[in-house]
């Protein structure tokens, strides 16, 4: 089949779990004898448009304005762009004049509705959505955003792609009450997934340095806005300032100034900040970490298992997670025991559990054998099956 694979960011622009993702997708389908076209916009090149290959992978880049790192009102007038960007590059393109026999998308971001809607009907193509962060659902549960008129219409937007799809992919099953207005035969559970990255080749210069090698490492990759609960960091921190070895490396894309700022003030040397990494390099930190975190707000409902999550499991990193207890990510912790998922609010119990973990390797041993046999769940050939048999033979 000749499939149309469409992100709202891909590298180098931002190096996030989607692009991420949806390139080891690419791959999976590439690998099976599929003709692959993923589109992405780009802020950074200079044309109106870009089609490269990246091996196998034919790569079709719209300029567009940054979205990422940006204010909500700047992010969300350049992600209303996005449509339209990406149907200029693609009427240009020769991939186009032939079949499109599906069309798979990522979401986040919310407003590639109209443009799967043209693909459609110009190729007669089916459509499969992925459906990530459920937004604005999410953004009204933390409070990013407030019920009103915006809400509406970014309500209605969203809508419109869950219209449009003929197959909506969803994390996990506590997800489909979001949207229980639909065809239950439209909705499939399609978890996130990862796979293995080739070996870095030129890992950052910090890799070497004193503060790196010489302490007990502690990572929180990708996003850092308010869906991750980023005080919750900021306290962990705190205690730990009696640990001197102890050091949280926050790596990821997006502006982080505002947290940066707030650590500092509050005297916490023992967090670092550093862009995000490519595949390989992340992959490499990983495992010369000692200890994985991960974050989500109390009040968020939504059936969130953050990529980077997956590369702690295929790295065999043990992680320690401040959670809502009733979510299936809590269940999937306890359940897997891959790491120490502790209930959203319990301070105390999320820093003992930081030192429980730091201070034993044998429990570091286990925890780490767990998380390996975990990951296998999470590869890209089983969500390229799914995804395929949704779109037809």
């Amino acid at each position: 089949m000749r499939l149309l694979l469409i992100v709202d960011s891909y590298p180098p622009d931002t190096l996030n779990a989607a692009g991420r993702m949806m390139r080891e997708l690419a791959d999976c389908l590439i690998e099976q004898g599929h003709e692959i076209l993923l589109v992405a916009p780009s802020p950074s090149i200079a044309a109106k448009f870009e089609l490269v290959r990246e091996g196998e992978l034919s790569v079709l880049r719209a300029r567009s304005r940054p979205a990422k790192g940006q204010s909500h009102l700047a992010r969300g007038l350049a992600e209303i762009g996005f449509p339209v960007k990406l149907w200029s590059a693609l009427s240009q393109t020769d991939w186009m004049r032939n079949s499109v026999d599906g069309v798979v998308w990522y979401s986040p971001s919310i407003f590639f509705g109209p443009l799967v809607a043209w693909i459609k009907w110009r190729y007669r193509a089916h459509a499969y959505l992925i459906l990530r962060d459920i937004f604005p659902n999410w953004a009204l549960e933390t409070g990013t955003i407030k019920r009103g008129v915006v809400a509406l219409a970014l309500r209605a937007i969203a809508e419109l792609q869950y219209l449009v799809a003929d197959t909506i992919g969803i994390q996990a099953e506590k997800d489909g009450d979001y949207l229980s207005h639909l065809p239950p035969e439209k909705i499939q559970v399609l978890p996130n997934w990862v796979s293995k990255s080739r070996e870095a080749i030129s890992p950052p210069d910090w890799m070497q340095e004193r503060w790196f090698t010489d302490n007990e490492i502690i990572v929180m990759g990708g996003a850092l806005g308010p869906a991750q609960d980023p005080d919750v960091i900021l306290r962990l921190a705190s205690r730990l300032k009696a640990r001197p070895t102890a050091i949280i490396l926050i790596v990821g894309d997006g502006d982080r100034s505002a947290f940066f700022e707030e650590s500092r003030r509050l005297g916490l040397e023992n967090i670092v900040i550093k862009p995000g990494l490519d595949g390989p390099d992340f992959d490499l930190l990983l495992a010369k970490a000692k200890l994985g975190l991960i974050s989500l707000h109390p009040d968020l409902r939504t059936q969130n298992v953050p990529g980077r999550f997956l590369s702690h499991l295929n790295a065999g990193l043990p992680t320690v997670a401040s959670l809502n207890k009733n979510s299936q990510l809590f269940e999937l912790f306890q359940q897997s025991q891959c790491g120490i998922a502790i209930a959203s609010g319990d301070d105390d119990g999320f820093y003992e559990a930081a030192i429980r973990v730091l201070d034993h390797p044998k429990e570091r041993e286990f925890l780490a054998a767990n998380a390996k046999l975990l990951a296998k769940r999470f590869q890209p050939a089983e969500a390229a099956r799914s995804i395929l048999n949704r779109l037809g033979p």
